[in-house]
């Protein structure tokens, strides 16, 4: 294994820092130096009497001198603050890596406590009637709460869609994918939120897909592939809505997780049996 030292010192010598930073001084230091000061001093040991040109050399060398260690100790506090910052950088990576660990370590513990809460609850809301659990849903569920709720009872939105026929699902799809998109342009209005996406990730390629939803629609698609057309945008739009709630941005995350609600509730009112019946004919 390389030494981190001998790697850093080869970098240094073999890139451009060296030279450019050699470069940059020497045209700070070489005014410094007198210039031909050999036979300036020849010239007044043999020749001269006056003791003003040598009290001249030795004054201007003096303030030279002064000069320079004003820069020295310049260069020397970019440096140490430099030095400083990297510090703290890495403090900040050592304690992003603890944060993470005790993460994991807690989210598994608070995932199974919330699965078992959510089930529990979930099962009592089944036996009550559905017009009572959507009024009590109205007044006490948060929004996370009604979501987990929808995808408790209707997940795969492929078992309520079955009986939808396909020009109503080309309709559903549309919808759809417009609000998707909207989530995706809500969350391009939060610097911090985009930063924060990892380039190249499942994430980051989520909201590329968001961004280009409606460009996504295939129009010629069967039945089956269009209820699974409209599953994965609901569920592109359930990933990024749940990026966000880990984030921890409570304004962005309602925003997003009203327009999810929007989406899942087309697609539930859109699948009603009695908004698919075959029109009478008189």
């Amino acid at each position: 294994m390389t030494d981190p030292f001998i790697a850093a010192q080869e970098k240094y010598e073999n890139g451009q820092v060296k030279s450019y930073i050699e470069t940059q001084l020497n045209m700070f230091i070489n005014p410094l130096f007198e210039r031909n000061l050999k036979f300036k001093l020849v010239q007044w040991r043999y020749f001269k009497d006056d003791p003003s040109d040598i009290d001249a050399l030795i004054n201007r060398n003096a303030h030279n001198q002064m000069y320079l260690t004003v820069i020295e100790n310049h260069v020397s506090k970019l440096i140490s603050d430099a030095r400083n910052k990297l510090t703290e950088e890495s403090q900040k990576i050592e304690q992003c890596v603890i944060k993470k660990h005790n993460s994991i370590v807690n989210g598994v513990m608070r995932e199974k406590l919330d699965a078992k809460r959510e089930l529990t609850i979930l099962q009592r809301l089944n036996t009550m009637p559905e017009d009572i659990v959507y009024t009590v849903g109205e007044f006490l569920f948060t929004k996370r709460m009604r979501l987990v709720l929808i995808r408790y009872q209707f997940a795969p939105f492929n078992t309520i869609l079955c009986k939808v026929k396909l020009p109503k699902l080309k309709k559903i799809a549309r919808c759809v994918a417009n609000l998707v998109q909207c989530i995706a342009n809500k969350l391009m209005k939060n610097k911090s939120i985009m930063a924060s996406f990892p380039p190249n990730s499942e994430i980051g390629h989520c909201f590329s897909y968001a961004r280009e939803c409606p460009a996504r629609l295939r129009e010629t698609r069967t039945k089956t592939e269009k209820i699974k057309e409209i599953e994965e945008f609901a569920d592109k739009a359930s990933l990024l809505v749940r990026s966000v709630d880990k984030l921890g941005y409570p304004v962005n995350t309602g925003h997003v997780q009203t327009i999810l609600l929007r989406i899942y509730h087309i697609i539930i009112y859109a699948s009603k049996p009695e908004f698919n019946k075959r029109a009478r004919t008189t």
